[in-house]
């Protein structure tokens, strides 16, 4: 039969009881063209001793960090795979579980990588690296190889890896995906709030304002939006009220599966510093419910576009001075 009918037929079977389709969630990264650079890598390494940083830490002006920033935090994320041997993550500390379905193969490890390595990357030469190296990172795989190919993720996979990482008392779950609203999807996130886990995610690349990706427009989720390095919107990111923060992630350089880099653009790479934003935040006992975390950081926010919050770049870009356990 089809969905719609099946879905009354159990609501009517089973009253009470929360039931939904099994979406699929995709990346929310942009596929449809490479990034261009906008400058040398090493012009923006440079600093006062020579002291490696990641271009992460560059973009929003971090500086002088020790390699060890972020230890005692724990992050959560779900996404893809991570290739856990890429230089920049082999060593770091970093749990990988997959909770793909039995019948079918683990999606590919692109998205997954280039996120773990923004978010505890250990800061490279060529500038690879992410926010807080120090950090341990809870990996939570929802991506799966369909028949014909396609990579994608869906709910019940999402949820079985929430569920993993709130039991692990991760402080933020970092959800670079987009897709539709779902019953279930909202349940598991207020579940998750109610034990203090903030959720943040990407804000999507669909380039639309009249349909909101989830889980970012859920009202307990930190959306994010990704702007360049002048402080222009993506051009292809979600427009709408939903939008709470925006944060750098145009042209980012980012770790690819088997060992190498690639430049990337999209809301995807914009969420984790978000994510590493709050979660220092947590650490340095700033934390609470969704809405007080979040008064908290708009005080922290460059307003951009029109004053207040505006459905394009929500209150604007987050300027947060590090203090780093570790």
């Amino acid at each position: 039969m089809a969905l719609v009918q099946a879905r009354a037929l159990l609501g009517n079977e089973m009253p009470g009881v929360i039931i939904d389709y099994n979406h699929r969630y995709d990346a929310s990264q942009d596929p449809r063209r490479p990034a261009q650079s906008t400058g040398s890598a090493a012009d923006q390494l440079k600093k006062p001793g020579g002291k490696i940083m990641s271009l992460a830490q560059a973009a929003i002006g971090w500086r002088d960090l020790p390699a060890t920033c972020g230890k005692g935090i724990k992050i959560g994320m779900i996404d893809s795979g991570v290739d856990t041997s890429h230089p920049v993550l082999k060593g770091q500390d970093i749990e990988f579980r997959s909770f793909h379905s039995d019948s079918a193969s683990m999606g590919d490890s692109e998205h997954g990588t280039a996120v773990a390595g923004l978010l505890v990357g250990k800061p490279a030469e060529s500038g690879l690296g992410g926010l807080l190296p120090g950090a341990t990172l809870k990996a939570a795989n929802m991506f799966e190889k369909s028949s014909t190919g396609a990579n994608s993720g869906n709910v019940v996979s999402l949820l079985r890896g929430l569920d993993w990482l709130v039991r692990e008392k991760v402080s933020v779950i970092n959800m670079s995906i987009a897709g539709s609203n779902n019953a279930a999807l909202e349940k598991g996130i207020a579940a998750a709030t109610e034990r203090s886990v903030l959720v943040v995610a990407a804000a999507g690349n669909w380039g639309r304002a009249d349909k909101p990706a989830y889980p970012a427009a859920i009202e307990a989720v930190f959306a994010v939006t990704a702007i360049d390095t002048y402080e222009g919107v993506y051009e292809h990111a979600n427009k709408g009220s939903y939008i709470d923060f925006a944060a750098p992630g145009v042209n980012m350089l980012t770790a690819a599966p088997g060992g190498g880099s690639k430049r990337q653009s999209g809301t995807s790479f914009a969420a984790p510093f978000i994510t590493a934003f709050l979660a220092l935040e947590i650490a340095n006992g700033r934390g609470g419910s969704p809405a007080v975390v979040q008064a908290g950081m708009a005080k922290l926010a460059k307003d951009l576009g029109q004053a207040g919050k505006d459905a394009i770049y929500g209150v604007g870009e987050v300027q947060l001075t590090p203090k780093c356990p570790g």
